[in-house]
């Protein structure tokens, strides 16, 4: 009877939640170890014609956000944040991001995209940023500043040197100026099971 009894408990150990990998970032003073990066970036006006830092402008928690610019001349551009994380090798992942997005964008029909999930490394071009694509950056309405929570989950999966990098950023669908703010974010990542 005891035998048995172990023998479940080890089963059901093994059938369990996989181990999890989680951060959160809030962004104060700092993007706490996020890299900035953009892809299909045109000339512009403005000094490389986007930007990513830390703001105290506007914070959806505490009293910072990270502040993202597009002057996006070339109506393509995507500017996103990376974070790596030292995960597994060769281990399939489910990961879950969560945040705050701080936008203006009243008109649906002319709202960019959020880009959020995960790759084996930040995006290199335009087709692996797209990759990552989710909903629109739309505020229900609104053109004044408004806090909209965005969750996403996805699916990865790790290569020989197990690490995996986050990504949360904007492609800029159409040529216009924008600026978001992102704050309050969380990334887990879950191991599959077999």
């Amino acid at each position: 009877m005891r035998a048995g009894f172990l023998a479940l408990c080890v089963f059901a150990a093994a059938c369990g939640p996989g181990t999890q990998t989680s951060g959160s970032y809030s962004f104060e003073g700092s993007l706490q170890g996020w890299r900035a990066g953009a892809v299909d970036v045109a000339p512009s006006a403005t000094p490389d014609g986007w930007s990513i830092a830390a703001t105290s402008d506007a914070a959806f928690e505490g009293a910072w956000s990270a502040r993202f610019f597009l002057d996006n001349r070339g109506g393509r551009a995507k500017v996103f944040l990376s974070r790596p994380y030292a995960l597994k090798p060769f281990q399939a992942y489910d990961v879950h991001l969560e945040f705050a997005l701080g936008t203006s964008d009243g008109d649906p029909a002319a709202a960019f995209r959020v880009l959020a999930g995960a790759a084996q490394f930040p995006p290199a071009n335009g087709d692996a940023a797209i990759f990552l694509a989710q909903d629109d950056t739309g505020s229900a309405g609104t053109t004044r500043l408004s806090w909209v929570p965005k969750s996403y989950d996805a699916f990865a999966t790790t290569g020989p040197s197990g690490e995996m990098s986050a990504v949360v950023g904007i492609w800029g669908t159409s040529e216009a100026t924008r600026t978001y703010y992102l704050d309050a974010l969380a990334v887990v990542f879950t191991e599959r099971r077999p």
